[in-house]
């Protein structure tokens, strides 16, 4: 995701540092730079950096996102854009907002679907039309994983570590409602990757559940399904992709992510960190999250 956000900085003519995490990282990512065409400045002294005013982005492996969150608001950050899922466990997540408190820090977590294209046409529909009903599936490929690089921790709490993406973007369609609360009701999650639940909506008025079922042994898949009324019916499947569903069942395409080099999301999402920040949610407002999170996926906090 480093990469990303430099292509992304490059694109927008923002000047802006780099400090690598590992000296072999650094150098590696000077030489991708290099090649890239992509210019910026590589720099070593963590304290210099933190403490310069500047707005931080951190992209970091999973495992290593909470240790360097905190280390940089210790040393003097106090604007953060975080990749998500911020942290795997709930006591890092706690933690990072103690610090945030303490430092009065702006901590953001990154989900780039927020800014899909898709995403923020479907949250205008049910802005101007409302919601009738809404489903959404985080289906995975289990064996995929499994065989997959990724340590262990973050293999064992994929929902967290991957699944959050579509499930932050389908509660985030519905939020185009107004302030909502969400309660996960009846949740089964089995080991073998079969989940199924309920979400229970508080300030939605007549709109007052939404629906999740995968099964990651079949169903590879990440869709979200939504009526604004009986006969509107609209699916983003894939998520960067809008479609208004017919009554026979026919599927006209409404909008879809543009034809570029930058990861899907990311620019808006990277005007929204160095702007009003609208739809980047706070480390506050992401530990709440996590915990809907880990009653879906079946896991400790």
């Amino acid at each position: 995701m480093a990469r990303e956000y430099a292509r992304v900085f490059h694109s927008m003519g923002q000047p802006f540092r780099v400090l690598g995490h590992t000296e072999s990282g650094t150098a590696a990512f000077a030489d991708w730079m290099a090649a890239e065409g992509i210019r910026g400045e590589i720099v070593g002294d963590r304290r210099d950096v933190f403490s310069s005013g500047e707005p931080v982005v951190i992209a970091v492996a999973v495992t290593e996102l909470y240790d360097v969150t905190k280390r940089a608001l210790c040393l003097g950050a106090r604007d953060i854009l975080v990749e998500k899922p911020g942290a795997l466990y709930d006591i890092h997540l706690q933690g990072l907002r103690y610090y945030a408190d303490v430092f009065r820090a702006d901590v953001r977590v990154a989900y780039n679907r927020r800014f899909f294209h898709s995403v923020m046409a479907a949250r205008d529909l049910v802005r101007a039309h409302g919601l009738f009903h809404l489903f959404f599936c985080f289906g995975e490929d289990a064996a995929w994983v499994r065989r997959s690089g990724h340590p262990q921790s973050v293999k064992d709490r994929w929902v967290v570590a991957n699944s959050s993406h579509v499930i932050d973007a389908a509660l985030y369609i519905a939020s185009a409602l107004g302030d909502l609360e969400f309660y996960v009701d009846h949740p089964v999650a089995c080991p073998a990757g079969i989940f199924t639940g309920v979400v229970q909506v508080r300030g939605g008025g007549v709109f007052q559940e939404i629906e999740y079922a995968t099964n990651w042994m079949t169903d590879h898949r990440w869709s979200i399904t939504f009526w604004t009324d009986l006969e509107n019916h609209y699916e983003l499947s894939p998520i960067d992709q809008l479609w208004k569903v017919g009554l026979t069942g026919e599927r006209r395409l409404l909008t879809e992510e543009p034809a570029g080099g930058l990861k899907p999301g990311l620019l808006a999402e990277v005007k929204s960190f160095m702007g009003d920040r609208v739809g980047l949610p706070t480390i506050h407002e992401h530990s709440e999250f996590h915990t809907l999170l880990c009653q879906i996926g079946g896991l400790a906090p």
